[in-house]
């Protein structure tokens, strides 16, 4: 593996970096429909944001270091209603899929984010593997919750269904402050 060093100082070809451009909700669920056993990571950006072109060359270089992930970019001045269905409201941003888990992590990513990004490529990167590591915490969360940890748990004095207001209910509550008629907005992330 070459050194930090290295890598800045290396005359690489970022142009056969392989980025593919999405545009429409279709694009993008065919991406992923294409690529069920794969990290995908979307990148938004806006060709007039300074931190999305310094992000640029950065997530190229990501891309030709990564061959087994795929990445994908969306302008989101050509993609609004796409910017509006995935809630972006700040740019550059990552949306990282890892295959069949659907969305893992989604964050805002300046260039002085990349090392962040990069460790969470590796985190990722084996979907297979990390899907079995999710699947093993859950076993033993469940194997345990059978064991007897469910008898140290308090009991509800109603039943779930009849609190005066669940917790769904609560959690629909908040997911609508700050919501606006006019997703148009961005924030810039440095």
């Amino acid at each position: 593996m070459r050194s930090l060093a290295d890598r800045n100082t290396a005359t690489v070809d970022l142009s056969t970096a392989p980025v593919t451009r999405v545009t429409t909700s279709q694009e993008y669920h065919a991406l992923l429909a294409e690529n069920p056993e794969s990290l995908v990571v979307f990148k938004w950006f806006a060709p007039w944001c300074r931190s999305c072109k310094a992000m640029d060359l950065k997530f190229k270089r990501l891309a030709l270091e990564n061959p087994c992930v795929v990445f994908a970019e969306i302008d989101i001045d050509v993609s609004r209603e796409l910017k509006r269905q995935h809630g972006v409201k700040a740019i550059p941003a990552i949306h990282m899929h890892a295959g069949h888990l659907g969305l893992v992590e989604n964050f805002t990513c300046g260039p002085s984010k990349v090392p962040l990004l990069s460790r969470r490529i590796d985190m990722y990167a084996n979907v297979a593997a990390y899907v079995a590591k999710a699947k093993g915490g859950l076993m033993e969360k469940l194997s345990a919750f059978s064991a007897g940890v469910a008898s140290k748990l308090p009991i509800p004095s109603a039943p779930i269904g009849t609190a005066s207001k669940g917790l769904m209910e609560r959690f629909n509550d908040l997911s609508v402050i700050g919501e606006s008629d006019s997703d148009d907005s961005v924030t810039l992330a440095y």
